[in-house]
This record gives structure tokens, C-alpha cells and sequence, in this order.
């Protein structure tokens, strides 16, 4: 029996949609498997670093976090290049890239080789991690990454080793990723302040310190936010008559929790000693005031001036704002300045004794002899009087070192300056500084930093020699 014709043309309908409906599930599966693919890759590159085919760094972040999350312990090693801009600077940014892909291949097989991975952490940092690892004090994992940069390499026409600062740092269980790779990046900053060229792991001892340094810097900043400074004075007397001829204002936190050699360089290092520089000369010459207003002649006050306050442009209009406010006159104080203000930019120091003597103020040179060009500066710098280091006076400030002393006091006098020696403690020191005709002193001998009150007690005596046992006071 056949079929009829409109039987075959039904079933060749159906044959044509069952085949039809099968090249269509075909084709969607091309194509969902061709998107699969294409995030696939999206994804990949996403993961990677186009140039050195590292992981990036958001993936290095990412992956570190979910193994601080699961609670894994892991290493970190981060490498950052020395001297890597001025490659780029003098050959070009294209050879800086070829120099990259270069170490990021040499970096790779030493990430594997410890079951660790690669990611290109910034422009010439490399960051290796690894799951289960723990990095000890001489590990051959820094051995191994440390020679990938002593390697010599060729850069545009010139051969040489591309040396880099590496630090390294162990996550404990838990421990936030970001706070492992501050550690490793404090190691890394250590190397660099040593000299660069180096690898340091990063101790507990070192996270202590990191600690102890954070909560000094933020004791620095709590006083310089609520007045937690406070200004002693140190008399300065004529040699020969023992009179007051000067204080030197030295500042000092409220708390005492630690004393200028902490604190100034703490401030230095963070940018706070600008804002410091000024609050201790509005507190010197308003202290100056006050004294006056009580009836009371003080003699020149000098204040502290770092280079870290050559930048604060606004200095001088400051000073000079503070002058008038509180009607004290430019000669009631001088500055007191070191050899590094004017040895690290002497154009931008020159400009700035210009303004500060075009304010009719005196400046005084502090810790003369510490530094190696001392003497070469001393005829150019238009100060009035300079100060012997204590240091010189410990060290020479016997027989055998007398005539050393006497040669810095006779130069100080040649070029027509004052000489005053501090550090002065003892009896013989004075002596001796009295025979070689040093002009001023300051020390322990003739007063401690005291306080306003304790200044004012000093201005009121004829002069400041020791009292004998038994003299009276």
C-alpha cells in the first residue's frame, strides 16, 4: 500500500523540521561553546598581565585573599627594580618592556618550581606567593630570586646587572593579605634605605618595631593636633663675665613620652616639621612677650630652623606676622640653623638668609664641625655666630686635643664670627674654653633647659658662674 501524496509531503515536513531542529541545537551549541570559549579567554586576560603574562595584580589580590579567608598559611616574595625609570629614561619604554618579559620569564619557573605563582605587582615589582610555604632567614627561594637580578643583561648598547630590593614576609592563618604584602613591602623599603641591592625577610622583631614606629608617629601627630609642645630655654653666657647673654628655645612634648631626638626626625620624615617650626616659634615669641610685659629684659631667644622647613615658602611672612602681632622686635630673636639646610640646595638656602636678614634677624650656625664642608661654607654663610658641636669639646677638650680647639675658635674669629661652644658641663671644660678665648657658652655648667619661670629666675642674676659650696645663691 503507498502513500498518497499528501502523506509524503507531510512526513517530508517532519523530516525537515526533526533535521532542521537538530542543525539548530548543533549550531547553538557552536556558538554557546564559541562564548564559553571567548570568556574563557576573557577571563584569562583578565587574569594576566598583557606584557610579561604574569597574574595582575587585582588577581594576585584576589587569589591571596580567598587564601587568608580559607585560613592558609603562605609566603610572599616582592621584588622591585633599582634604578629601573632611568632604563626607561635612556633607552625607552620599548626596551624597559622587552627587560620585563625578560625577568618575568626568569621569575616564572622559580614561582613553579616551589608550587608558587607569578603576578606583575606594579611597573617593575614582581610578587611570588606560595600555599604551605614558609620562608626562612636564608632561604634558597631569595637565593634563587636574587640571581635572576644579578644577571647580566644587555640594556640598549651597554651590558650590566639589573638590580633589584626583595622582601619577603610569612602570612599567619587568617592573616589579612593586604597586611602580608605591607610587610613584605617594609622589607623591601629597609633594603632600599640600606642601599638597595638586597633581600630581607621580614621578622616578627621587625613587625614589633613597625608597631612601636606607627604608634610614635601617631603620638607625634596627637601633639602637634592638641598642643601637646610645650618651649624650655637654655641660658648662653659671655665666657669671661658669666652674664646672660642669650636662651636657645628647645621645644619638648607635654606627655614626655619621648624627647626631640625622637620625635624631630619622626616629623622630619612624615612632612609635620613645618607645622612644628611654626608653632614653636609662635610659642618663643609670644613667651618673649610675656616677659617683657612683666617687666623683664630678655636677651636674644634663638629658635630652631631645620632644612625640612626650607619648603615652607611662607616662613618669613609668618615670622614677621608673629613679630608684629605680639610687638617684639626682629632683634629679640635669631634662628639657629644646621650645615645640611645649606648644603643640600644652597641656592634655595641663599634666597632664604637673604629674606630672613632682609627681617633684620641674626642667624646663628648650629653643630659646627659635624659636617665635612663646614669650613668651606663657614666665610660664605652670613651668620653671626657659630656653634661649636659638643661633640668637638668631648673629643678634643683635653691637653692633647687643646690646640685642635683652639685652631676652630681662631678661624671662627677670622672670618669675623662668634664663637660659642655648647655641651659644656664641667669646670675644667669651662677653663679650658675661657683660655682659648671662646667668646660664649652653653651647657650644663651654666643652666639646663628650664621652664619660663625658671629662665626668669635667670635673667634676674648678675651672673650665672656656680655658686660655690657654701656662697650663697
Amino acid at each position: 500500500m503507498g502513500f498518497s501524496p499528501p502523506a509524503i509531503l507531510i512526513l517530508g515536513g517532519l523530516l525537515l523540521i526533526i533535521v532542521g531542529s537538530q542543525l539548530e541545537v548543533r549550531r547553538r551549541r557552536r556558538a554557546e561553546e564559541a562564548l564559553r570559549k571567548s570568556a574563557e579567554e576573557l577571563r584569562i586576560a583578565g587574569e594576566h598581565d598583557r606584557l610579561t603574562g604574569a597574574l595582575t595584580r587585582q588577581e594576585a589580590l584576589s587569589r591571596l585573599r580567598k587564601e587568608a579567608a580559607a585560613k592558609q598559611s603562605y609566603a610572599l616574595v616582592l621584588s622591585d627594580m633599582d634604578g629601573f625609570k632611568e632604563i626607561n629614561e635612556t633607552y625607552g619604554h620599548g626596551e624597559g618592556d622587552r627587560l620585563l618579559r625578560e625577568i618575568a620569564g626568569e621569575l616564572a619557573p622559580i614561582a613553579a618550581r616551589y608550587g608558587g605563582e607569578l603576578a606583575r605587582y606594579g611597573g617593575d615589582e614582581f610578587l611570588i606567593w606560595i600555599a604551605g610555604y614558609q620562608i626562612r632567614e636564608e632561604d634558597p627561594l631569595l637565593a634563587d630570586v636574587n640571581e635572576v637580578f644579578q644577571t647580566v643583561r644587555k640594556s640598549g648598547m651597554n651590558r650590566g646587572r639589573l638590580f633589584a630590593s626583595v622582601g619577603a614576609a610569612n602570612a599567619e592563618r587568617g592573616e589579612a593579605a593586604e597586611d602580608v604584602i605591607l610587610c613584605a613591602e617594609a622589607a623591601v623599603a629597609r633594603v632600599k634605605g640600606g642601599g638597595k641591592n638586597g633581600c630581607l625577610l621580614f621578622t616578627k622583631k621587625m613587625r614589633q618595631e613597625e608597631l612601636e614606629a606607627e604608634h610614635a608617629r601617631a603620638r607625634v601627630l596627637s601633639a602637634i593636633q592638641h598642643d601637646g609642645f610645650y618651649m624650655v630655654y637654655q641660658p648662653q653666657v659671655d665666657t669671661k663675665t658669666g652674664k646672660l647673654v642669650g636662651f636657645e628655645a628647645l621645644v619638648r612634648m607635654q606627655d614626655g613620652a619621648m624627647g626631640p631626638d625622637v620625635f624631630i626626625p619622626i616629623a622630619e620624615k612624615n612632612g609635620w616639621i613645618r607645622t612644628i617650626g611654626r608653632m614653636t616659634t609662635e610659642m618663643t615669641i609670644r613667651q618673649i612677650r610675656a616677659w617683657r610685659d612683666a617687666g623683664l629684659t630678655p636677651p636674644p631667644v634663638s629658635i630652631n630652623y631645620s632644612a625640612g622647613q626650607l619648603g615652607d615658602t611662607e616662613y618669613e611672612t609668618c615670622l614677621q606676622e608673629l613679630l608684629a602681632r605680639y610687638a617684639v622686635p626682629a632683634s629679640a630673636v635669631h634662628l639657629e640653623i644646621t650645615e645640611s639646610l645649606f648644603i643640600q640646595n644652597w641656592e634655595e638656602a641663599s634666597a632664604f638668609f637673604a629674606r630672613i636678614r632682609g627681617l633684620h634677624i641674626s642667624l646663628l650656625m648650629d653643630d659646627f664641625g659635624t659636617g665635612y664642608s663646614s669650613l668651606s661654607y663657614l666665610a660664605r654663610i652670613p651668620v653671626d655666630v657659630v656653634k661649636i658641636d659638643r661633640s668637638l669639646l668631648t673629643t678634643y677638650g683635653t691637653a692633647q686635643g687643646e690646640s685642635f680647639l683652639r685652631d676652630i675658635i681662631g678661624l671662627i674669629h677670622d672670618v669675623g664670627k662668634t664663637a660659642l661652644c655648647e655641651g659644656v658641663e664641667t669646670k675644667d671644660q669651662y677653663e679650658l674654653l675661657e683660655a682659648l678665648s671662646c667668646d660664649r657658652i652653653q651647657g650644663y655648667y651654666f643652666g639646663r633647659p628650664g621652664s619660663a619661670s625658671e629662665a626668669a629666675a635667670a635673667m634676674a642674676q648678675e651672673d650665672l658662674f656656680p655658686k660655690e659650696e657654701g656662697e650663697k645663691a
